[in-house]
């Protein structure tokens, strides 16, 4: 439904609830349809005329975004779909989630994983090394004295140059 029916009544700077998207006073045309619009998507900051429009947009963003390896494994995901898919086991009792292993197949279709470990890089499966690993260190009062804590912010991949973060 375009935005200009559903809030007919919308002045400048309107942000309607749980859309991320709000009325402004410059007139551009839709990134997806290219229909002449004031709504602007907030989460893409460019204009958007519809709820169609901004599912298109958010569609294309997952699919760009989506990983093609396993960070725990370093499989690639769509063999480890298709493995699920032939030995998976419901995840529990009345569950349409199924699994194989630490791996796991979402009602949305996307492949999970129970491990913690990111030990390969989402983008192109290589083993991550030491170097690639963005640190974060957190002190923390123990006793009289104070205790440091490693973790992980994301990583940037020494063979493909990906970069993400946690």
């Amino acid at each position: 439904m375009k935005f200009n029916q559903k809030f007919p009544n919308a002045e400048i700077d309107f942000e309607p609830k749980d859309l991320l998207i709000f009325k402004s006073a410059n007139v551009y045309p839709c990134e997806v349809c290219k229909e002449k619009t004031s709504w602007v998507s907030m989460s893409f900051e460019t204009h958007v005329c519809s709820e169609e429009c901004l599912d298109a947009l958010w569609k294309e963003y997952n699919v760009m975004n989506k990983p093609l390896f396993c960070e725990c494994c370093g499989k690639s995901i769509a063999e480890l779909r298709k493995e699920i898919e032939e030995d998976g086991i419901p995840r529990f009792e009345g569950s349409k989630q199924l699994k194989c292993g630490k791996h796991y197949l979402t009602e949305r279709g996307d492949v999970e994983s129970t491990s913690i470990y990111m030990d390969y890089c989402s983008d192109c499966g290589s083993k991550l090394e030491y170097e690639d690993y963005k640190l974060i260190y957190e002190s923390h009062p123990w006793g009289s004295t104070t205790a440091t804590e490693t973790l992980i912010g994301g990583y940037r991949c020494h063979a493909c140059g990906f970069e993400t973060e946690v």
